[in-house]
């Protein structure tokens, strides 16, 4: 049996309606809620275990695994769970994570919250720093047919946006057929590029009238050259026209844009580390660049304990910044001699250039509210620019 997209997305309905329906027989359904993981921090998932949803409760269920009510719910709850072949771990007091115990159905899952994610991330200046989804559609062309009709010129603008040109979007409706225009500068003058894009099945080729089309809107707006890409294929008559057409014009399927993900992925560095160097690191540190770069951000954990977790600014873009975590602090006790509770500062010197390791550098994606203030939401927190104040901890909470 085939495991669709929709039979995953039915099986998280029927679970969560599941657990809802045995915590209210036994009164504990208040103040609770399901979401998705992706919803709830719009972070990239884990490749390992797949959290299949996300219950947040700040009432009976809540109560319930704190071990705030008597009896033997929560043995129930287990084995409930058990016999829904799932599990659940504690993000923190009042969240849980749900993931199936069947090792083919992770799999299943980790497939459809990587798509999930992935089409998420397709954005305008998203992929810098995302390596993710060009090699997505590298190992898989044939997904490229999955995306919404604007995704996939939005794919098609990142990828040549990776490779150095200047793009530009068309407005997606009553754009006169141009769905991306690629600039690049050559030794004499800008070569400009009309794009069209056809998400179509491979059952529909793409006849002459429609490259036809292009090539007249490449000579009356006197561009450089035309090129059209379709999922699908061309039909003999479509490709000889753009053959008589020679370097004006060319016909690209899901294939080139196979090989085109390729180049574009070797553009962005996996390991987001090398993208910093030594030298560039200690300019942050001295706070000798402007904007964000070089900014410090916090986040207050609340896990047993309350803790502050310092990062720095590495680059920045329009919707994506490279954090890297400051790994010591300097406290100030307040409460000896139990010295368990103060104020904290990150330690910022050259010594954090030893900090600079792939596991310590992680993207976030920046947030913009209503009152001014930015946040950056990565590895499932947030973080806000630090004001230079010393932070709370205590480590007995």
């Amino acid at each position: 049996m085939i495991i669709t997209d929709a039979i995953l997305e039915q099986k998280i309905k029927d679970f969560e309606a599941e657990v809802q329906q045995w915590a209210e027989k036994r009164q504990l359904w208040t103040d609770s809620h399901f979401t998705s993981y992706l919803e709830r921090y719009d972070d990239e998932p884990s490749e390992h275990a797949a959290c299949v949803t996300v219950l947040l409760s700040d009432g009976g269920i809540w109560r319930m695994v704190n071990g705030y009510i008597a009896g033997d719910f929560l043995e129930e709850f287990q084995e409930f769970l058990d016999s829904k072949d799932f599990y659940y771990e504690l993000h923190n007091s009042s969240t849980l994570h749900f993931y199936c115990v069947n090792e083919g159905l992770n799999e299943d899952y980790l497939k459809y919250f990587e798509w999930k994610w992935i089409t998420n991330l397709i954005k305008p200046n998203y992929t810098t720093l995302y390596d993710e989804i060009f090699e997505y559609f590298r190992n898989d062309p044939t997904k490229l047919y999955n995306l919404e009709h604007r995704k996939f010129e939005v794919l098609i603008s990142e990828i040549f946006r990776n490779q150095g040109f200047r793009t530009e979007l068309g407005k997606g409706v009553g754009d006169g057929g141009i769905d991306v225009k690629l600039f690049k500068k050559d030794e004499i003058d800008e070569i400009v590029t009309l794009v069209q894009v056809k998400r179509y099945k491979p059952t529909l080729p793409i006849k002459l009238e429609a490259v036809s089309s292009l090539s007249a809107i490449v000579n009356q707006e006197n561009a450089n050259r035309g090129l059209f890409v379709t999922t699908s294929r061309y039909l003999p008559v479509a490709k000889e026209f753009a053959a008589r057409e020679n370097t004006k014009l060319t016909l690209a399927d899901s294939s080139h844009v196979q090989q085109w993900c390729e180049f574009a992925k070797n553009a962005v560095l996996r390991d987001k580390s090398q993208l910093v160097s030594d030298s560039y690191l200690k300019k942050l540190i001295d706070g000798l660049e402007s904007g964000l770069q070089g900014k410090i951000v916090y986040c207050t954990n609340h896990s047993g304990m309350i803790t502050t977790e310092f990062c720095m600014i590495l680059k920045d873009s329009d919707l994506v910044v490279l954090l890297l975590k400051i790994p010591d602090k300097i406290r100030e006790y307040t409460d000896g001699p139990y010295n368990s509770s103060g104020k904290e500062i990150p330690v910022i010197n050259h010594e954090l250039i030893k900090a600079k390791i792939k596991d310590n550098v992680f993207r976030a994606q920046k947030n913009h509210y209503e009152d001014g203030t930015i946040g950056f939401s990565g590895r499932k927190k947030l973080y806000f620019l630090w004001d230079s104040t010393p932070k709370a901890f205590d480590l007995m909470d």
